[in-house]
């Protein structure tokens, strides 16, 4: 038998990695996707980061960032590409199947957007069960969530979808989704997720290298949202020169709505980040979370 549960304080808070960014491009750093994003770059630069983007899909970095461009379509402010739910779907879901388990959230967002509340909450239940049962984002002892807020906040409303949609779906539906895609895939999952999780706790190391704040603005983050959202994220590509400085800071994915991602940003309150092992201008994927300050429990 099915059963959820959640718990959601009134206290809300923004929380951001507090010592690591992901990096975007290990693939090839020719590939600039900061201007494909950047409304402010040279159109013809913008262009020409799309076109080598399409052509390097089997870089899962960039396959997942071209797939939230056609998820968000005009939405994203300055996008040059038009919306394109089927590839961003494919684009998406394959970054999540390399170990990125935050991309099944994004696919969840996807779906609820598009009014597909079995897919929705298809994709809620696998992002919770692998954080769960994988992720070091799960404190066991606790029995909650990093970014135990917005998780909540997307599984009650994957939860209210499923209750509105037409014709209605037994919930005795929900675990046996989950558990048809998660047949066969569990082991790759489980090994992509651990090696990109060893990565980021080794900052500097090859290809995986990871970005430490060195230092950051001593302001209050106050951010006024719509009184609807009652939990947000956003992502933003950060680009860092050789020195650690910052030189650009461009809105990369959202939820649930553009607002929040221009908001969010006040709240990206790093100033600098300790010199790069490299000569070169790096990438870098830096998230913020708005939501109430505990998290989730589902079980089966």
């Amino acid at each position: 038998m099915y059963r959820m549960a959640i718990a959601i304080a009134l206290m809300f808070i923004v929380c951001m990695n507090s010592a690591f960014a992901e990096e975007t491009d290990p693939c090839d750093r020719k590939v600039d996707i900061m201007d494909a994003y950047d409304p402010a770059a040279p159109l013809q630069r913008r262009e020409a980061a799309l076109a080598a983007m399409r052509s390097s899909t089997q870089c899962a970095y960039h396959a997942f960032s071209l797939g939230q461009l056609y998820r968000h379509g005009p939405d994203l402010p300055g996008n040059l590409v038009a919306r394109d739910l089927d590839r961003a779907r494919s684009l998406i879901l394959a970054y999540a199947e390399s170990g990125y388990i935050n991309a099944y959230a994004d696919l969840a967002e996807l779906e609820l957007k598009a009014g597909n509340a079995r897919d929705a909450m298809k994709w809620t239940q696998v992002y919770l069960s692998l954080l769960k049962t994988y992720s070091t984002q799960y404190d066991s002892s606790g029995g909650s969530f990093d970014r135990g807020g917005y998780n909540a906040n997307l599984l009650l409303r994957a939860d209210e979808a499923w209750r509105e949609q037409k014709p209605k779906v037994s919930r005795s539906e929900i675990g046996p989704d989950m558990n048809t895609y998660l047949a066969g895939r569990r082991k790759q999952l489980a090994d992509g997720i651990r090696k990109i999780e060893d990565a980021n706790k080794s900052p500097g190391e090859g290809e995986n290298a990871t970005f430490r704040v060195k230092s950051r603005a001593n302001t209050t983050c106050s951010v006024q949202l719509n009184k609807k959202i009652r939990a947000a994220y956003a992502t933003y590509l950060v680009e860092v020169q050789p020195s650690g400085a910052i030189s650009r800071v461009v809105l990369e994915n959202f939820s649930p709505e553009p607002e929040a991602g221009e908001r969010l940003k006040n709240c990206f309150n790093v100033e600098a980040f300790y010199p790069l092992d490299s000569d070169e201008t790096r990438i870098a994927r830096f998230p913020v979370v708005y939501g109430p300050r505990y998290g989730v429990r589902v079980s089966r």
